[in-house]
Order: structure tokens, then sequence, then C-alpha cells
């Protein structure tokens, strides 16, 4: 039960930050990508990002709990950023309990560039997932297969399915 109410209270916390995303790119379609206030918005958003990022890690460190989170590096004028962003999106839309973080590297605050520098990031999109770097647009069975636990959470879905299942079956039966 505890585990239950710990997920559902990240995973809000995470619907937040995805419903402040989605304003951003509303105004930025409204008032324009360089826009001072669309600008502000974007660096108060990166900065929040960072540091529930920071939080979840070292939530993940002392708690011993198993927190994934995704980094992604996206640029306003790179041709596969708008790709990535539709798998990450499906990622999670399947997964909320998977945190990813969007960086908008040609959105300028002191601490995403000391972030990318930390993981060594150039170029975009990039995704670094448990501490490892991945450079190019990368398919949605690629990005699922950087992250083990998707193939745990899988069988346990499939699980609970046939579990369903098998219970409607001998429902039917009596």
């Amino acid at each position: 039960e505890h585990i239950v109410d710990q997920a559902s209270s990240t995973i809000g916390f995470n619907a937040e930050l995805q419903d402040l995303a989605s304003r951003i790119k509303f105004m930025e379609n409204q008032l324009g990508y360089e826009n001072t206030d669309v600008v502000a918005l974007k660096k108060n958003y990166i900065l929040l990002q960072i540091k529930d990022y920071l939080l979840s890690k070292e939530y993940h460190d002392r708690c011993k709990q198993n927190t994934v989170s995704v980094l992604y590096f996206h640029g306003y004028d790179c041709k596969d950023c708008a790709n990535q962003s539709i798998i990450l999106d499906k990622i999670v839309s399947d997964y909320p309990e998977i945190r990813v973080y969007y960086f908008d590297l040609t959105t300028y605050t002191p601490a995403l560039a000391t972030l990318a520098s930390v993981f060594k990031v150039t170029k975009t999109p990039s995704l670094v997932i448990n501490d490892k770097v991945y450079v190019g647009f990368q398919d949605l069975q690629k990005v699922e297969s950087y992250i083990p636990e998707i193939k745990k959470w899988k069988k346990e879905k499939e699980k609970l399915k046939n579990t369903a299942t098998s219970t409607a079956t001998s429902t039917k039966k009596k």
C-alpha cells in the first residue's frame, strides 16, 4: 500500500511538470519561441526539472528506491528532435513511473550548461539513461531496451492480464 501511495504522489508531480511543458508549447505557438515571457518561463521550467532530477536521484541513492529518469537534450532547430519527443511522450504515456526531463539546449541557463557538460552532451537529440549517453534519434524499441525496468514491468502487466483472464474464464464456467 505504501508503495502505491509513493508511486502515485511522484507520478502526480511528474504530471504537473508535463502540464507545465504543454503550457510552454502552447505559449510558444501563441507568442513565439523567442518571446521574453516564454523564454523566462522556459528557464524556470528548466531549473524546476533539474531540481526534480537531483531530488529524484538523491531519493534513489539514499532510499535505495529504483527510480528511472531520462534526460532528453533537444534543440529548437533540430530535425530529429520532434520525432524523439514523440517517442518519449509515448514512453511517459505507457510508463508514468518514468521521469523524462526535456531540456532545450537553445534556452541557455548556467545550470543547464553545467548539466550538459557533466554528461558531455554537445549534440541534439541526446538521451541520458542510467548515466549513459545516447546521441542521435533513438526509436521506441531502442529506448525501451536501455531501460531494464520496462522488461520487468511488461512481464508484471502480462502476468496480471493472464490472472484476470483466467479468473474471468473460471468465473464463467461456474
